[in-house]
């Protein structure tokens, strides 16, 4: 039996287990190298054999980091106080509060900066404090109309969500890929913007789906890469950034108006 030890995903450092997506994708066997059974096992001795080969799909793998944010769940206190200096992120942000934590105590600079950019865009926020309470930690936040700190469920569903992909981006290391479904959700479409120059920007590789046309409008044509399922099988094609760019200076429109059109699908003849 063969063991692919310490694989990062889905914001975890996973020990000696494989993710199940990867469980499901690339079959682990105990077998015979010579007298594999089939073509798949002898694809897997192949890879096997060459090491070198292997540890770079391991290094790809230690370097994915998704992320589906539910502000639902974030909101909850965390019930440890106990914070790990290899703690991370975890692929909902549910230990956001522990995480802010952290930073707090070992990275200043970076957690005032992330503090800064949510109160740039969200302008009732004073201040941002993780907060220990007995054995628990809690988010809360100031809003510069009141005196008080709040708890997690008086903070909008969008602060929370905003919150924590800007934690997200400024605190993954760079050269990493980055996933994100549909960070549109629970925010405002007014901060689309502020969202999508974030990730822009970031030192990382950002990799988001969504069907939100607002969010489009505030990327560029040669950014999309359009999946579609046909006869059965995913696609994935990227469309003509000229042609497209021509249509919207003839016609007017928007990126995400002609998403929803017929212009994309034209291409599939191409």
């Amino acid at each position: 039996m063969v063991e692919i030890p310490n694989l990062g995903w889905f914001g975890k450092i996973v020990y000696g287990n494989i993710p199940s997506i990867v469980r499901q994708s690339i079959p682990i066997y105990s077998y015979d190298p010579d007298k594999p059974r089939n073509n798949k096992e002898l694809l897997i001795g192949k890879l096997l054999r060459k090491e070198t080969v292997g540890m770079a799909l391991l290094s790809a793998f230690q370097n994915i980091y998704t992320y589906k944010i539910i502000p639902q769940n974030i909101k909850t206190e965390s019930s440890s106080v106990f914070v790990d200096k290899y703690l991370l992120l975890d692929e909902g942000c549910e230990n956001l509060a522990l995480f802010l934590l952290k930073l707090s105590q070992q990275d200043k600079k970076r957690f005032e900066r992330t503090k800064e950019l949510l109160s740039g865009v969200v302008d009732d926020i004073e201040d941002i404090s993780p907060t220990v309470e007995g054995k628990h930690v809690y988010l809360k936040v100031k809003d510069k109309n009141f005196d008080k700190y709040f708890y997690p469920e008086s903070i909008s569903d969008g602060t929370i969500s905003l919150l924590s992909y800007i934690t997200i981006i400024e605190t993954i290391k760079e050269n990493t890929i980055v996933c994100f479904e549909e960070p549109e959700n629970y925010i405002h479409m007014r901060l689309l913007e502020f969202l999508v120059d974030l990730m822009k920007n970031s030192g990382s590789q950002v990799i988001l789906a969504t069907h939100s046309p607002y969010f489009i409008d505030r990327c560029e044509p040669d950014e999309l890469i359009i999946i579609e399922k046909e006869n059965g099988k995913t696609t994935a094609r990227k469309i003509d950034p000229e042609r497209i760019k021509r249509e919207i200076g003839e016609y007017g429109g928007t990126l995400g108006e002609i998403y929803y059109s017929d212009e994309f699908k034209k291409e599939k003849g191409e």
